[in-house]
């Protein structure tokens, strides 16, 4: 008979299991800033992350906490779309 494992659960160790409020939407407005701006480093500075962070974001590899996504609101909310 095989062996099971004894950990329990299958998610990543480290990873957000849920999408902060609104996530999809801030992508979406997210990488339009990003392309517009030609900046990923520029954009990561102003969130607070660091730019390989923010490429995981917007490549979908990652999500960020709630009040990352705080701080993404804060940053787009002084974009004239």
């Amino acid at each position: 008979m095989p062996k099971t494992s004894t950990k329990k659960g299958h998610w990543p160790a480290g990873k957000r299991r849920n999408n902060p409020r609104g996530w999809p939407l801030l992508l979406g407005r997210l990488k339009k800033y990003c392309e517009q701006r030609d900046s990923v480093k520029g954009a990561a500075r102003a969130i607070g992350v660091c730019d390989r962070t923010l490429r995981r974001w917007l490549t979908g590899e990652d999500v960020p906490g709630e009040e990352s996504a705080a701080q993404v609101r804060h940053l787009l909310a002084g974009v004239k779309w």
